[in-house]
Order: structure tokens, then C-alpha cells, then sequence
């Protein structure tokens, strides 16, 4: 069942369960109109998958299966719809006091680059 999120994750725009301004991806990030087509293009900057108008739930349905109440607002910091700033590798000492660069590899940490 559709959760519901009652505000756009970019400008948080308040979406009630029935607004037909709502739009979703298939992870059900939501985003109003305005956001989704002018801003975003249609595309979710979360997964990169398409917005479309979320489904309304008729208001009959709403006392016994409720909209979520859970906000999730991402608002834009500056630059392209969906850019994030490089992610920086966390400097870590080896044992023996050489400064290395801790990554990952197979989802385990390792040194590198003494």
C-alpha cells in the first residue's frame, strides 16, 4: 500500500491524499507538480526514475487505511537538480603511523596509498 507523504521533498508544498499535484517514483519519493515537471524534468533526483501522478486514495478508504504522516524534505543545495558535492575519502593512520586513505572495497575497509 502507497504510503501517502503528505509534502513535496523539495519546497515542502503540502500534498493531502487526495491531491492530484502529488507525483511519485517507483520508491514512492514524492514531489509536488511544480517541482517534478519545472525543476526536475520529470525524473527523480533521488533514484533517476520517472515521476508520475501519484494514485488518490478515495476518501471512504481513508479512515481505515490513513496517509502517512512521515515528511521527508530534501530541499535543493545549489547547483543541477540531483548534484551532490564530491565525497571526500576520510583521511585513517596504519599501525605503523603511515598516513593511508581508507576506501572500500567488497564492503570491507582496507589502507591504501602509503
Amino acid at each position: 500500500m502507497l504510503e501517502l507523504r503528505p509534502g513535496c521533498e523539495r519546497c515542502d508544498r503540502d500534498l493531502p491524499a487526495d491531491s492530484a499535484e502529488a507525483r511519485i517514483c517507483s520508491f514512492e519519493c514524492t514531489f509536488c507538480a511544480d517541482c517534478a515537471e519545472r525543476e526536475l524534468g520529470g525524473i527523480c533526483p533521488n533514484c533517476r526514475g520517472e515521476l508520475v501522478a501519484r494514485p488518490r486514495r478515495p476518501v471512504e478508504k481513508l479512515a481505515k487505511y490513513p496517509a502517512s504522516t512521515r515528511r521527508v524534505h530534501k530541499p535543493r543545495a545549489g547547483g543541477s537538480a540531483g548534484a551532490s558535492a564530491p565525497r571526500e575519502r576520510p583521511e585513517a593512520v596504519a599501525a605503523d603511523g603511515a598516513r593511508a586513505t581508507q576506501t572500500r572495497r567488497h564492503g570491507k575497509p582496507y589502507l591504501m596509498g602509503r
